[in-house]
């Protein structure tokens, strides 16, 4: 992910529901990263169901890797597309091709959207941005609200969405539009538990809740409903787990074969490393998923304190991104690169930090 000085808020998010509320007859695209997580889901779908309701057509595209567990918060959409071989075809439908306006969610950056690039190619002139990362690429969209304050992007577009809506504030959402915004704050806050839960994410959620949001179904469905080969995986990931830095750091270890074996896809490894982080001296952990013989992710996360160890940094100098406590990236190299270059920059990282 490249980092610009001008990936930086240029609108507001009254202006942006201005916007979209006037286009007419035209069709608003949203889409998001790859390989999306609740908050991903959250945003693009509660920005899709308000535009709805006030009779604006739109039609939100999913790249990569879907979780199973959250389809049932999709409800089977028609108006709501798979490019799961990132292959960028889906961009074919008419409803794509005939776009006059289109919306990143939880994103700006372009490794995170690839196989959207050509469909994006020329179009930064309508397309608008809402984020809550640090980093991105400004040229991808001439309109963007980035708020890096923001708990999760689903807290923008709760305002978001209540503007479209003319409601004053998320209570006055349906279910609908506000049950996946919940969704996407719950999962990015790990449930309230996360540094970055502030009064305004406490106040956002319990808005949402008075929207009649199931809070208990939505935190079954994300939290436990995991299948049977999760527990396979997790035995593996253990298995390559080591300690170091006097047991400050971890990195867990798992390769395409472990994947395999458990019936996993590679986008549903997320959790894994809380197990780890539930230590007690464990300050930082990151997770190595081989993706192929020469290129690994990593994931990174740390806990708050004092020296908390800002693993968005580490992030960015291996070409990604992400919050202070909660980043990753893609290295190019084998497993073993990957776990040689980790191990020394969390090394440096806790090592500087103590000093």
């Amino acid at each position: 992910m490249s980092e610009t000085k001008t990936y930086e808020s240029n609108t507001t998010l009254e202006a942006i529901a201005q916007d979209l509320r006037s286009v007419g007859d035209g069709t608003v695209v949203i889409t998001t990263h790859s390989k999306p997580d609740g908050d991903a889901l959250g945003s693009t779908l509660s920005l899709h169901r308000a535009l709805r309701s006030i009779g604006v057509a739109s039609v939100v595209v999913y790249l990569g890797y879907f979780p199973e567990r959250f389809e049932y918060v999709v409800r089977a959409d028609d108006d709501v597309l798979y490019d799961t071989d990132e292959s960028g075809s889906v961009f074919e439908d008419e409803r794509c091709a005939g776009a006059c306006r289109v919306v990143i969610c939880d994103t700006g950056a372009r490794q995170q959207v690839r196989s959207a690039l050509g469909y994006l190619e020329g179009k930064a002139a309508i397309t608008t941005i809402v984020d809550h990362h640090r980093s991105g690429d400004s040229d991808l969209a001439a309109h963007r609200h980035v708020d890096i304050t923001a708990a999760a992007a689903c807290v923008s577009l709760a305002e978001l969405c209540a503007h479209i809506v003319g409601a004053k504030d998320a209570s006055g959402l349906t279910e609908p539009i506000a049950e996946p915004l919940y969704l996407g704050i719950g999962t990015d806050t790990g449930w309230f538990r996360h540094t970055n839960t502030d009064p305004r994410t406490l106040r956002t959620a319990a808005s949402l809740l008075e929207s009649g949001v199931d809070a208990d179904r939505l935190v079954r469905m994300s939290e436990y409903g995991d299948p049977p080969g999760r527990v396979e995986l997790l035995r593996r990931a253990l298995n390559g787990t080591r300690l170091f830095c006097d047991n400050r750091a971890a990195i867990m270890k798992l390769h395409m074969i472990d994947l395999e074996a458990a019936g996993i896809e590679a986008g549903d490894t997320g959790g894994l490393v809380d197990v780890v982080r539930s230590v007690r001296t464990v300050e930082v952990v990151a997770l190595l998923v081989e993706i192929s013989d020469a290129r690994v992710k990593v994931s990174m996360r740390s806990k708050g304190g004092d020296h908390a160890v800002n693993v968005a940094a580490i992030a960015n100098a291996m070409g990604g991104g992400g919050h202070f406590h909660a980043a990753g990236a893609r290295v190019d190299g084998d497993l073993a690169y990957a776990d040689h270059l980790v191990e020394r920059m969390l090394t440096d990282a806790i090592e500087s930090g103590a000093s």
